[in-house]
């Protein structure tokens, strides 16, 4: 008879609290709002161009989502890349 398996014993782990914390770091964070700043700004000219030039209101909630993007994207990969090679210090 095979030995029975517990859940928790099969289950993943789906948050490295290692990578967490680093990409929660405030060197990862300051990077990440630099990337959403430049990138941000970038995608904001292309997206609500025409508002900007003729003085129109600009929608907020597309000028919120297109900061956060980038900034959560970055972050993201900062995440993935530490899970895969294993938090360390900076």
């Amino acid at each position: 008879m095979e030995p029975e398996v517990s859940p928790a014993s099969t289950s993943r782990v789906w948050v490295d609290h290692a990578a967490l914390r680093q990409t929660c770091s405030r060197a990862m964070i300051l990077r990440s709002l630099g990337l959403a700043a430049v990138i941000g700004t970038v995608l904001n000219a292309i997206n609500q161009g025409p508002e900007l030039v003729t003085g129109k209101p600009v929608s907020v909630l597309k000028l919120l989502l297109t900061y956060a993007t980038p900034f959560f994207v970055a972050s993201w990969g900062a995440y993935s890349a530490f899970r895969q090679k294993g938090a360390r210090v900076l």
